[in-house]
């Protein structure tokens, strides 16, 4: 099982989770996998739903963009292309379990038993 804990503030989400046999990493890279569909999902919708206005053209024959009124050239800014999505956003349908990881994860050497291990509590010095 996991242990599970979010707290949702700011127009934001934060989660901590632990499991007892070591699966947390990839747990959260799931979730994460999932939230982030989720994400793309509701962009699409919202994109859909309010359709951007046409771009027009100026006096002087050069066409700008309807909402800004700044000119339109055609080049992509470094700023764009550091705000798009990469490709993982744009493959929905594959979660970690397609994606081909567990086969990397099988190939990985193994950490000693103690190495991310807590001290066991027996039930008697528990309560």
């Amino acid at each position: 099982g996991y242990g599970i804990g979010y707290i949702i503030k700011d127009d934001g989400l934060s989660v901590c989770a632990s499991s007892k046999h070591l699966q947390t990493k990839r747990f959260l890279d799931t979730l994460q996998g999932y939230l982030t569909d989720v994400q793309r999902i509701l962009v699409q919708l919202h994109q859909s739903a309010n359709p951007h206005a046409e771009p027009f053209v100026d006096h002087a024959g050069i066409l700008r963009d309807s909402r800004t009124g700044r000119p339109i050239n055609g080049r992509i800014s470094p700023e764009a292309t550091a705000d798009a999505y990469d490709d993982s956003d744009m493959m929905p349908g594959y979660s970690f379990f397609d994606s081909g990881d567990v086969e990397v994860l099988g190939r990985r050497k193994r950490a000693p038993a103690y190495y991310n291990t807590g001290k066991v509590i027996p039930m008697a010095e528990y309560s």
